[in-house]
Protein backbone atom coordinates (compact mmCIF):
# COMPACT_ATOMS: atom_id res chain seq x y z
CA UNK A 1 0.00 0.00 0.00
CA UNK A 2 1.13 3.55 -0.55
CA UNK A 3 -0.61 6.23 0.78
CA UNK A 4 -3.85 4.11 1.34
CA UNK A 5 -4.05 2.86 -2.23
CA UNK A 6 -2.72 0.02 -4.13
CA UNK A 7 -0.43 0.88 -6.87
CA UNK A 8 -2.73 -1.64 -9.19
CA UNK A 9 -5.32 0.45 -9.11
CA UNK A 10 -6.68 1.96 -12.80
CA UNK A 11 -5.75 5.70 -12.85
CA UNK A 12 -2.37 5.32 -11.88
CA UNK A 13 1.28 5.38 -13.23
CA UNK A 14 4.16 5.57 -12.24
CA UNK A 15 6.49 8.97 -13.23
CA UNK A 16 9.13 11.34 -12.06
CA UNK A 17 8.15 14.45 -10.61
CA UNK A 18 10.24 17.77 -8.95
CA UNK A 19 10.29 17.67 -5.31
CA UNK A 20 7.41 19.29 -4.07
CA UNK A 21 4.36 18.65 -6.51
CA UNK A 22 1.48 17.67 -5.07
CA UNK A 23 -1.86 18.43 -7.54
CA UNK A 24 -0.66 18.39 -11.07
CA UNK A 25 -2.95 18.65 -13.90
CA UNK A 26 -2.62 16.45 -17.19
CA UNK A 27 -4.77 16.69 -19.85
CA UNK A 28 -7.56 18.82 -18.24
CA UNK A 29 -8.11 15.97 -15.17
CA UNK A 30 -7.13 16.29 -12.03
CA UNK A 31 -4.02 14.28 -10.56
CA UNK A 32 -2.54 13.47 -7.12
CA UNK A 33 0.95 12.61 -6.86
CA UNK A 34 1.68 10.60 -4.14
CA UNK A 35 5.06 9.34 -3.72
CA UNK A 36 6.57 7.97 -7.51
CA UNK A 37 3.07 7.04 -8.46
CA UNK A 38 -0.22 9.66 -10.19
CA UNK A 39 -3.71 9.18 -9.42
CA UNK A 40 -6.50 10.33 -10.83
CA UNK A 41 -8.30 12.00 -8.31
CA UNK A 42 -12.50 11.35 -9.18
CA UNK A 43 -14.47 14.74 -9.19
CA UNK A 44 -15.80 16.15 -6.33
CA UNK A 45 -19.62 15.72 -5.74
CA UNK A 46 -21.36 19.18 -4.92
CA UNK A 47 -23.98 18.44 -1.85
CA UNK A 48 -27.04 20.91 -1.57
CA UNK A 49 -25.07 22.24 1.69
CA UNK A 50 -22.39 23.67 -0.58
CA UNK A 51 -24.90 25.21 -2.52
CA UNK A 52 -26.62 26.87 -0.38
CA UNK A 53 -22.99 28.30 1.69
CA UNK A 54 -22.09 29.11 -2.85
CA UNK A 55 -25.48 31.11 -2.46
CA UNK A 56 -25.11 32.71 0.76
CA UNK A 57 -21.98 34.46 -0.18
CA UNK A 58 -23.26 35.78 -3.56
CA UNK A 59 -24.51 39.74 -3.18
CA UNK A 60 -27.70 40.40 -4.64
CA UNK A 61 -26.78 41.58 -7.91
CA UNK A 62 -24.90 38.31 -8.01
CA UNK A 63 -27.78 36.35 -7.68
CA UNK A 64 -30.31 38.43 -9.90
CA UNK A 65 -27.14 37.61 -12.62
CA UNK A 66 -27.29 33.94 -11.68
CA UNK A 67 -31.02 33.64 -11.79
CA UNK A 68 -30.68 34.92 -15.15
CA UNK A 69 -28.37 32.91 -16.45
CA UNK A 70 -30.20 29.83 -15.24
CA UNK A 71 -33.52 31.42 -17.14
CA UNK A 72 -31.74 31.53 -20.41
CA UNK A 73 -30.36 27.76 -19.92
CA UNK A 74 -33.65 26.51 -19.35
CA UNK A 75 -35.22 28.61 -22.36
CA UNK A 76 -32.16 27.37 -24.46
CA UNK A 77 -33.22 23.76 -23.50
CA UNK A 78 -37.22 24.10 -24.15
CA UNK A 79 -37.98 24.08 -20.50
CA UNK A 80 -39.40 27.53 -20.32
CA UNK A 81 -40.44 29.48 -22.94
CA UNK A 82 -40.65 33.13 -21.49
CA UNK A 83 -38.23 35.16 -19.15
CA UNK A 84 -40.98 35.53 -16.61
CA UNK A 85 -41.36 33.76 -12.96
CA UNK A 86 -40.53 29.81 -14.28
CA UNK A 87 -43.13 28.23 -12.47
CA UNK A 88 -45.62 28.32 -15.00
CA UNK A 89 -43.68 27.59 -17.89
CA UNK A 90 -41.74 24.27 -15.92
CA UNK A 91 -45.39 23.47 -15.03
CA UNK A 92 -46.42 23.48 -18.49
CA UNK A 93 -43.46 22.02 -19.82
CA UNK A 94 -43.91 19.35 -17.37
CA UNK A 95 -47.35 18.04 -17.89
CA UNK A 96 -47.05 18.07 -21.71
CA UNK A 97 -43.48 15.64 -20.75
CA UNK A 98 -45.22 13.16 -19.05
CA UNK A 99 -49.22 13.09 -20.49
CA UNK A 100 -47.72 13.45 -23.83
CA UNK A 101 -49.21 16.61 -25.06
CA UNK A 102 -47.86 19.25 -27.17
CA UNK A 103 -47.39 22.65 -25.69
CA UNK A 104 -48.71 25.27 -27.92
CA UNK A 105 -47.29 28.49 -29.24
CA UNK A 106 -47.73 31.23 -26.22
CA UNK A 107 -49.88 33.73 -28.41
CA UNK A 108 -52.78 31.06 -27.97
CA UNK A 109 -55.09 32.14 -25.43
CA UNK A 110 -57.50 29.65 -23.85
CA UNK A 111 -55.04 26.64 -23.86
CA UNK A 112 -51.52 25.84 -23.30
CA UNK A 113 -51.19 22.26 -24.45
CA UNK A 114 -53.16 19.56 -26.56
CA UNK A 115 -53.44 16.12 -27.32
CA UNK A 116 -52.32 14.93 -30.51
CA UNK A 117 -55.05 12.63 -32.41
CA UNK A 118 -57.77 13.73 -30.12
CA UNK A 119 -57.51 17.45 -30.06
CA UNK A 120 -58.26 17.75 -26.55
CA UNK A 121 -57.15 21.36 -25.44
CA UNK A 122 -55.48 21.72 -21.76
CA UNK A 123 -54.98 24.96 -19.85
CA UNK A 124 -52.37 24.16 -16.84
CA UNK A 125 -51.92 26.27 -13.50
CA UNK A 126 -49.62 25.94 -10.98
CA UNK A 127 -48.75 27.14 -7.47
CA UNK A 128 -45.53 26.49 -5.96
CA UNK A 129 -45.84 26.03 -1.63
CA UNK A 130 -42.34 27.48 -0.48
CA UNK A 131 -43.87 26.98 3.29
CA UNK A 132 -46.91 25.82 5.12
CA UNK A 133 -50.06 25.32 2.50
CA UNK A 134 -52.35 28.35 2.80
CA UNK A 135 -55.23 30.16 1.44
CA UNK A 136 -52.65 32.39 -0.99
CA UNK A 137 -50.62 28.85 -1.87
CA UNK A 138 -53.57 27.68 -3.41
CA UNK A 139 -55.34 30.38 -5.64
CA UNK A 140 -54.56 30.14 -9.24
CA UNK A 141 -53.94 32.68 -11.67
CA UNK A 142 -57.31 34.18 -12.98
CA UNK A 143 -58.82 31.63 -16.21
CA UNK A 144 -60.62 34.39 -18.56
CA UNK A 145 -62.83 33.75 -21.20
CA UNK A 146 -64.71 30.80 -19.39
CA UNK A 147 -67.59 30.73 -21.38
CA UNK A 148 -66.08 30.61 -24.34
CA UNK A 149 -64.98 27.28 -23.89
CA UNK A 150 -61.25 27.38 -25.06
CA UNK A 151 -59.97 24.51 -23.00
CA UNK A 152 -60.98 21.04 -22.39
CA UNK A 153 -59.76 20.23 -18.95
CA UNK A 154 -57.63 22.30 -16.77
CA UNK A 155 -54.69 20.80 -14.90
CA UNK A 156 -53.42 22.07 -11.80
CA UNK A 157 -49.98 21.19 -10.47
CA UNK A 158 -48.70 21.97 -6.92
CA UNK A 159 -45.25 22.26 -6.18
CA UNK A 160 -43.21 21.57 -2.95
CA UNK A 161 -40.59 23.76 -2.45
CA UNK A 162 -38.24 22.15 -4.62
CA UNK A 163 -40.09 22.03 -7.36
CA UNK A 164 -41.12 18.01 -6.68
CA UNK A 165 -44.60 17.65 -7.57
CA UNK A 166 -46.94 17.42 -4.74
CA UNK A 167 -50.48 17.43 -6.18
CA UNK A 168 -52.00 17.21 -9.39
CA UNK A 169 -55.37 17.65 -10.65
CA UNK A 170 -57.76 17.40 -14.01
CA UNK A 171 -60.59 19.01 -14.19
CA UNK A 172 -63.05 18.77 -16.82
CA UNK A 173 -63.94 22.36 -17.80
CA UNK A 174 -67.52 22.32 -16.17
CA UNK A 175 -66.79 21.28 -13.29
CA UNK A 176 -64.85 24.72 -12.82
CA UNK A 177 -67.94 27.45 -12.69
CA UNK A 178 -69.58 25.81 -9.78
CA UNK A 179 -66.40 26.18 -7.18
CA UNK A 180 -65.05 29.13 -8.45
CA UNK A 181 -65.62 32.71 -8.31
CA UNK A 182 -65.97 35.38 -10.36
CA UNK A 183 -63.33 38.30 -9.76
CA UNK A 184 -64.69 41.67 -11.85
CA UNK A 185 -61.49 43.34 -11.52
CA UNK A 186 -59.34 40.50 -13.59
CA UNK A 187 -62.17 39.94 -15.45
CA UNK A 188 -62.36 35.71 -14.81
CA UNK A 189 -62.48 33.29 -12.24
CA UNK A 190 -60.69 32.44 -9.58
CA UNK A 191 -60.26 29.03 -8.77
CA UNK A 192 -58.75 27.78 -5.09
CA UNK A 193 -56.58 24.36 -5.65
CA UNK A 194 -58.25 23.12 -2.15
CA UNK A 195 -61.39 21.56 -0.86
CA UNK A 196 -65.13 20.12 -2.62
CA UNK A 197 -63.20 21.05 -6.09
CA UNK A 198 -60.70 18.24 -5.59
CA UNK A 199 -63.03 15.65 -4.19
CA UNK A 200 -65.14 16.14 -6.78
CA UNK A 201 -66.53 13.24 -8.99
CA UNK A 202 -65.42 14.16 -12.06
CA UNK A 203 -61.70 15.53 -10.89
CA UNK A 204 -58.63 13.18 -11.64
CA UNK A 205 -55.80 12.59 -9.22
CA UNK A 206 -52.90 12.40 -11.49
CA UNK A 207 -50.24 13.39 -9.34
CA UNK A 208 -48.81 9.58 -9.98
CA UNK A 209 -48.46 10.66 -13.43
CA UNK A 210 -47.08 13.79 -12.81
CA UNK A 211 -43.94 12.45 -10.46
Amino acid sequence: MVCGFKSHLPHQKTIPRPLGWGIVFIQGDNWQMCGSLLRKVPPRSTSRRDINMNIKTKSSVELMNLYAEILAELNRRNVVRTYNSPVGDYAEWLVAEKLGLVLEHNSQKGYDAYQPGTGLRYQIKSRWERGDASVQSRELNVIRNYDDNQFDYLIIVIFNDRFGVKEGYMLPHDTIKPYARYNKHQNGYILMAKGAVLSDKSTLNITDQLQ
